[in-house]
């Protein structure tokens, strides 16, 4: 008979899961469940599974193949996941990527290959709530999942709405679990004797997240034993302050004239800083969507605050930064992706770039790829991985910066000289052309991956 503990253990998971249902309003008829066969979604599965009929709801399992991981381990994973099903009673729809769409992805995004299997599986799952007719896709993270997003947004200079972490509720993707650890998850299965599989990837450091998780978490572990609680109050506050920032930032009614959006000066004067820069950040949401879409926008920090702090004051003011420039003469604030007139005013003709990296991954002005920053098994480019240190800094070259070999002339396409920064100063040259050939500072280690920083797809945007 199932002790008074492991009973409370099975209720636990039930009950999170059951209230996060009860409280979607949209989730009828239909719910899918992302199931890879691990421990949290297979928990995440069988609670919403045990759940939902008493709540006219209809759970289905949806698995992706990212082609990633050997053909023996896939098909044992998903013969297990298909005998879970059967147990629970619901469906299994399959979703298979093409062998090398993963990497083909990570190539044209310029990100790592654990970026793009994530994007292509939210891609696929999305896909399956068109065909299904579900408005909800429920995804198995965890409190420990939330902690190491926090901690990592944290490392790379996120402000609240990064340190908020994962929303329970974001559009179509809900999180029943996010307030449970993950050892909740494995007791509540081995409560139930339902067996789960392990992913072999979980299992390499060549993914931050699970670099992170195997060495990092552990020396935290052992330094400051309550550091997930400490984290999990963070994002609260974070949350807390980011939704009151939102609600207080004043509409600024941003209209269009050509390619520059504008309002009134008068709608920031007085205001603070940090409401400023959420104002500024939704026009600058406007301006790049007004082109090609905002699927990411990366301004630098400096840039925004310089102008925030300029509208609060109801000064004139210039600030570039991004492929952006925000401006006022005291009447209007504005804001402009390029001088439709001329060149000399044309924020992306100054060539100017900083920006702060946290990892690889691609650096877009809208849907521009500026730069592209990935991993290499070896070869001539890129810094050697153990002589630089995230986060990197990559600007434009100034003077009194060393000089690029070859006479530092740029690029055909305009594209500027870049040099990178971490924490003991500069790091690389980065070559001319951009992204060709990339000079670290000291010795060259031999062997081992180098970070190469290249040339975007759509780097002609600097012409």
């Amino acid at each position: 008979m199932p002790s008074t503990q492991s009973r409370a253990r099975v209720e636990r998971v039930a009950v999170a899961v059951s209230a996060f249902l009860k409280r979607q309003a949209d989730a009828r008829p239909r719910v899918l469940v992302a199931a890879s066969g691990g421990c949290d979604s297979t928990a995440l599965l069988a609670a919403c599974a045990a759940a939902s009929p008493s709540m006219g709801i209809e759970t289905v399992a949806v698995w992706v193949d990212h082609a990633i991981r050997p053909e023996a381990e896939i098909e044992a994973e998903l013969r297990a996941l298909g005998a879970s099903c059967a147990s629970f009673g619901v469906r299994l729809v399959v979703k298979r990527l093409g062998r090398g769409a993963v990497d083909a992805r990570a190539a044209a995004r310029a990100c790592g290959i654990e970026a793009a299997a994530r994007a292509l599986r939210r891609d696929a799952l999305a896909e399956a709530a068109n065909e299904e007719g579900a408005s909800l896709v429920l995804l198995g993270h965890t409190r420990d999942d939330q902690a190491e997003t926090v901690l990592m947004r944290l490392f790379s200079g996120s402000g609240s709405g990064g340190l908020r972490g994962m929303r329970a509720r974001n559009g179509l993707w809900g999180r029943p679990l996010l307030a449970l650890p993950k050892s909740a998850l494995a007791a509540y299965l081995c409560e139930r004797g339902i067996p789960w599989t392990e992913d072999s990837t979980n299992a390499t450091l060549d993914y931050a997240r699970n670099r992170a998780r195997r060495v990092l978490v552990p020396a935290l572990d052992a330094v400051f034993p309550g550091w997930r609680r400490a984290i999990s109050r963070t994002a609260a506050k974070a949350a807390l302050e980011d939704a009151a920032l939102e609600a207080l930032a004043p509409e600024a009614d941003w209209t269009r004239s050509g390619g520059r959006w504008s309002c009134e000066a008068s709608r920031f004067t007085g205001s603070a800083p940090a409401l400023a820069v959420r104002m500024l950040a939704r026009g600058a949401d406007l301006a790049l969507a007004s082109t090609d879409g905002a699927e990411a926008v990366r301004l630098p920090w400096n840039t925004l605050l310089g102008a925030a702090k300029g509208a609060a004051e109801g000064k004139p003011f210039r600030s570039r930064g991004g492929g952006l420039l925000f401006e006022s003469d005291g009447r209007k604030v504005s804001i402009r992706l390029r001088d439709p007139g001329g060149a000399g005013d044309n924020p992306i003709r100054e060539r100017v770039l900083r920006v702060r990296v946290a990892g690889p991954g691609p650096i877009l002005v809208g849907k521009r790829e500026v730069l592209r920053i990935y991993w290499t098994d070896g070869g001539e480019a890129g810094l050697p991985e153990g002589s630089f240190s995230f986060p990197l800094t990559i600007r434009t070259r100034r003077p009194g910066d060393p000089r690029h070999p070859g006479g530092g002339a740029p690029d055909p396409e305009g594209f500027p000289l870049l040099v990178a920064e971490d924490a003991a100063g500069l790091a690389c040259l980065v070559g001319a052309p951009a992204g060709r050939r990339d000079f670290p500072r000291g010795a060259r280690p031999t062997g081992g991956r180098r970070l190469v920083i290249a040339k975007g797809t759509d780097a002609s945007i600097w012409q």
